[in-house]
């Protein structure tokens, strides 16, 4: 497998790498950064069903000159893919800091979960920020996505924050913002 730069010119392949998943269980919100999980009954959730949050909605959206859209590439195959923002100005998750880098998406093909690529797409996005002169890296998930806690919270993030109620429509999923200091 190999991560390389594939820019928003690639925005339409990347979006046929799905992102969505099955939740079954959730995280306790008030036991982070301890993951207390708890069973709930399955839904299926999909963040491209919302067009704003499509990847490909960002350009419209974001200024988006510093930001990198990074694909895995397995046999000629697009697997999985991240989007990250280096020093963005106009992304509410940025902490304002000049220095810091936005995890905005990633996404890896259900056939290849659990094979390290997204370890792969996220060391390729630390690997740029620092570059870039970036001293932190923040990602935002939520209390349903317990594949995303886990892997932010194992590849070394730590809990910035927890808010409960904090999408519209989803009235009952709490945003969790993680952060990671880049040496």
């Amino acid at each position: 497998m190999e991560v390389r730069l594939i820019g928003f010119e690639g925005i339409a392949e990347y979006m046929r790498v799905s992102i969505g998943f099955w939740v079954r269980e959730r995280i306790d919100p008030a036991a982070l950064p301890e993951l207390i999980v708890h069973s709930c009954p399955p839904i299926w959730k999909d963040y491209d069903e919302v067009e704003e949050e499509r990847p490909s909605s960002y350009p419209g959206r974001f200024e988006v000159k510093d930001w990198l859209v990074f694909g895995a590439i397995e046999s000629g195959r697009l697997i999985g893919g991240a989007v990250v923002a280096l020093r963005p100005v106009d992304y509410e998750l940025s902490p304002g800091a000049q220095e810091a880098a936005v995890l905005v998406d990633i996404r890896v093909d259900a056939e290849f979960r659990g094979q390290r690529v997204g370890h792969a797409l996220l060391a390729a996005c630390i690997s740029a920020a620092k570059e870039a002169g970036c001293r932190e890296l923040w990602v935002e998930t939520q209390d349903t996505n317990v594949p995303a806690c886990r892997f932010y919270l194992n590849e070394g993030f730590e809990l910035a924050s927890v808010t409960l109620n904090a999408y519209e429509g989803f009235s009952d999923e709490a945003k969790v913002v993680l952060r990671m200091s880049l040496p």
